[in-house]
């Protein structure tokens, strides 16, 4: 991720390695589909390319990667948590909502989409 603040750095290269560290994450048992993970990763570098992250922000994004990718809380939690980490860095609410509806999708390929059901049946 620290990569991503030099400006000369290939985009689909990044996407590619970024991709290919979060799919080590996950359960073998409960592996998202590599091309949700691609375009998670698409977005993320397209969207954070140029910032400079601080250590602080590493790790939450960390924290929060790791939880989806292992599905070890539920959809609703780590993509809130996913927001709210995008909305600290100031990243505006457009590509918020883009990178935040990407992660839930690889979120609902680990754990399914219990989270709607849940929201339905209320």
């Amino acid at each position: 991720m620290i990569e991503l603040e030099n400006f000369q750095i290939d985009p689909a290269a990044a996407a590619l390695q970024f991709a290919d560290a979060m799919m080590t994450l996950a359960d073998s048992s409960r592996q998202p589909s590599r091309q949700v993970v691609m375009s998670f990763a698409d977005e993320y570098v397209h969207d954070m390319a140029g910032r400079r992250l601080t250590r602080g922000e590493l790790r939450m994004l960390e924290i929060c990667l790791t939880d989806v990718m292992k599905g070890s809380t539920s959809n609703l939690n780590s993509s809130s948590r996913f927001r709210d980490v995008l909305e600290s860095m100031h990243v505006n609410s457009l590509a918020a909502g883009a990178l935040t509806t990407r992660f839930l999708a690889i979120g609902e390929e680990v754990r399914g989409p219990d989270d709607r059901q849940l929201s339905k049946m209320k």
